[in-house]
């Protein structure tokens, strides 16, 4: 058996098709969620909204990558 120190947190990509602002909020640091290209202009408003909204907290979020035109996607990673 693993004590506590040793156990590690596995992320999980999670895929995001509606509200933006929920999942982004509901993200804890580490993890990792793709949405729509199409949603880029959106997903990136709401996230300077939420930095100032979640200011306490010290939240930020960064994108991981280029967007992905093969899938459509880009992702989205909670770093702070």
């Amino acid at each position: 058996m693993q004590s506590k120190k040793t156990l590690k947190r596995e992320y999980m990509v999670k895929k995001v098709t509606e509200n933006w602002t929920m999942a982004l909020r509901q993200m804890r640091v580490g993890d990792i969620a793709e949405f729509p290209i199409p949603a880029i202009s959106s997903v990136r408003t709401t996230l300077s909204r939420l930095r100032l909204e979640m200011y306490k907290e010290g939240a930020d979020w960064e994108t991981v990558g280029k967007p992905d035109r093969n899938t459509g996607t880009f992702k989205v990673k909670r770093i702070a």
